[in-house]
């Protein structure tokens, strides 16, 4: 087991190696598990797109950040958001839907935690907006004043200037670059997008000097007190803890008022509540046996592949689903991909991803062939309760290794 003090000495390399000594971008601890790659010569950015170069994530085993051990450059942000990135753009529905979740989760966040705030009438700006589809549901709902979005894809802000929204405006750039022409708001929103600021500390800053004194900040990321895919994804810079978050925060001088893990379809992300002040030293005395957990985790991932090929043999099969969990098998188990007969969801709304046909699954209900299922864990039950006495035919990569007791 991986304990205090021992990371650095059992798994990082040496300085020598990876050209600059190893600390916590965070909490500057040299103490520090540099995680396994689980492909020698892939990773994966949040949009799917696959990078040629192997993923280098470390862990802090003083306060849990988990962080690239070889740090991003602004070039390669500029890359992995350059005009091709769509994030959101294949499925309109499954974006509006997502919206709405985060709309009524907000809402009621808020509510909770700031009695009386009230929420007609305010002004919003949402930093890394996407299409633009949960500010617009926000400013709709809540009757909000005009409102900002700022996004650095030119893609998602072409389609969300082409949506027309109400009293939204949208704009390219990073946080970190357009806040000098950012007036005071009174809500801030980030959602799912400061794991992939190149420095949190400024993204959060950001937020702070767009509000007025009691202004509130609501930011949502992945939740990295466990180790989970989001450890996959290239442009996610910053597996944040509860306590590397308020870590983060209190550098930028933010207060975190408030912070809650989600369930349902939003589990696997925190929510944070932020407001103008500083937050208590926080410690983190399970950072350790995170580190060895998202070592294991990340093990699994790197045999996965071979274990999955075993598992089905010769045996034909198809994949299920097109979402966040099909592109990751893409890129960590290209062989899988490449064996698999097409893809099959229900209503297609593409006809081809990664080479392979997508077919709507009613042309698969009276066949036997076996379905991979391509879904996160948290959906695997609902998947079997669906396929009912025929999910005899249904398999999940994750049975076949190390990483079953996941599901």
């Amino acid at each position: 087991m991986i304990t205090a003090g021992m990371c650095k000495r059992n798994y990082s390399p040496s300085s020598k190696e990876l050209g600059h000594k190893l600390i916590c971008p965070v909490c500057g601890s040299p103490d520090i598990a540099v995680l396994p790659a689980p492909h020698a010569g892939r990773s994966m950015a949040s949009d799917g797109r696959v990078i040629a170069a192997a993923l280098e994530k470390a862990s802090c085993c003083a306060c849990g950040h988990g962080f690239h051990a070889r740090p991003l450059t602004s070039e390669d942000r500029d890359q992995l958001y350059d005009d091709s990135y769509d994030l959101g753009l294949h499925d309109v529905a499954a974006d509006a839907s997502r919206a709405t979740d985060y709309a009524a989760l907000i809402t009621e966040f808020i509510d909770r935690h700031v009695p009386g705030y009230r929420l007609p009438g305010l002004s919003i700006v949402e930093y890394g907006c996407g299409s633009g589809a949960l500010l617009n549901r926000l400013v709709q709902q809540w009757q909000a004043a005009p409102s900002l979005g700022i996004e650095a894809a030119s893609g998602l802000v072409d389609a969300a200037r082409m949506r027309g929204w109400q009293n939204v405006e949208i704009r390219q750039g990073f946080a970190e670059a357009a806040a000098a022409s950012v007036p005071h708001y009174d809500l801030c929103l980030s959602v799912n997008v400061v794991e992939h600021a190149l420095d949190p500390v400024s993204f959060l800053a950001v937020g702070k000097t767009s509000i007025g004194q009691d202004g509130l900040i609501v930011t949502i990321c992945p939740n990295g007190d466990w180790p989970s895919t989001e450890l996959l994804f290239r442009d996610h810079v910053s597996s944040f803890t509860t306590s590397s978050f308020a870590a983060v925060a209190e550098q930028a001088g933010l207060r975190v008022v408030t912070s809650a893990a989600l369930s349902g379809r939003q589990s696997g992300f925190s929510i944070y509540l932020l407001q103008h002040g500083a937050s208590p030293k926080s410690t983190n005395a399970a950072a350790a046996e995170l580190a060895e957990k998202r070592l294991r985790y990340l093990e699994g991932w790197q045999e996965l592949e071979g274990a999955v090929l075993k598992g089905v043999g010769t045996r034909p099969f198809v994949i299920f689903g097109t979402g966040e969990f099909a592109d990751l098998l893409h890129a960590y188990c290209p062989r899988v991909t490449d064996r698999a007969q097409c893809y099959v969801v229900d209503r297609p709304v593409q006809s081809t991803r990664h080479g392979r046909d997508i077919l709507d699954i009613v042309q698969f209900e009276e066949e036997r062939i076996l379905l991979l299922a391509a879904v996160h864990p948290r959906s695997w039950p609902l998947l079997c309760d669906r396929f009912g006495p025929d999910s005899d035919r249904l398999i999940h990569p994750y049975q076949f290794s190390s990483l079953r007791s996941e599901l």
